[in-house]
């Protein structure tokens, strides 16, 4: 992915069957729980920030949504931080 000069990339395969079905809410959900996992067993947590929330898709949203909930029902240490115009609490 490159935003003007900045350039960012992952330099590993993809696993296969890892949040790759096609379901925005199963999948965004599994990935969340994986990369959660990976930060409590390094006793650390993630925190991920996202400006501009209002731009997000209603379905998006949901999903983002119920990804946090199971992070949050198996006692992940991952949460997200986000932020966005007044319309947003709509």
């Amino acid at each position: 992915m490159k935003f003007g000069d900045i350039e960012v990339g992952l330099d590993f395969e993809p696993e296969p069957g890892l949040a790759d079905n096609g379901n925005l809410e199963g999948d965004l959900a599994a990935l969340l729980e994986q990369v959660g996992n990976a930060a409590k067993n390094a006793n650390t947590a993630l925190v991920i920030f996202i400006d501009e929330l209002q731009y997000v898709a209603q379905n998006q949203f949901a999903a983002l949504i119920t990804a946090l909930h199971r992070c949050s029902q198996s006692s992940l240490p991952l949460t997200v931080v986000g932020a966005g115009l007044p319309q947003l609490r709509a």
